[in-house]
């Protein structure tokens, strides 16, 4: 990595820091997609 990606990603980190740590809740899905995690199958055993 050259110096000045160095450079970008030290300045936005500390761009981003203050407003990073007023966060007080951090809702995560491990999939990406919030669902209950729910699979249907179809009457043939498929999954739909």
């Amino acid at each position: 990595m050259s110096r000045s990606g160095q450079d970008e990603r030290g300045y936005a980190w500390r761009a981003c820091l203050p407003r990073a740590k007023e966060i007080q809740l951090l809702l995560l899905d491990v999939d990406g997609v919030l669902t209950d995690g729910t699979i249907t199958y179809g009457n043939s055993g498929t999954e739909l």
